[in-house]
């Protein structure tokens, strides 16, 4: 994993200051989409709401982000195909989801 790359458990969380301090000092937060394939049935809506505003607030402000598995085991593993339609289902376009995936592998 890059040094700069962050990965904060509430992100979701409406943090300005978080976002303002990331983008000035250069970092990319990483959205881990492992959570949304195991959020319970009640609490999967709300999450998805969270990383759509969260990732609606990095793109407006222009702060870089990747998209991950984080996977635990074999099941968890999801190729990029996969993780760039998730993108697009949480509200990016295709050239951003594909942007956002492929920001890793550099």
């Amino acid at each position: 994993m890059h040094d700069n790359v962050l990965f904060n458990e509430s992100f979701a969380r409406d943090n300005r200051e978080l976002l303002a301090t990331a983008k000035e000092r250069g970092h990319v937060f990483e959205m881990p989409i492992r959570p949304l394939l195991h959020a319970s049935q009640p609490s999967r809506p709300k999450l998805m709401a969270a990383y759509r505003s969260f990732i609606s607030a990095c793109v407006k402000k222009r702060i870089p982000f990747v998209l991950t598995n984080r996977a635990e085991d074999a099941l968890d593993v999801k190729s990029p195909r996969e993780i760039i339609a998730i993108a697009q289902f949480l509200g990016l376009t295709r050239e951003q989801a594909n942007a956002a995936v492929k920001a890793m592998e550099k």
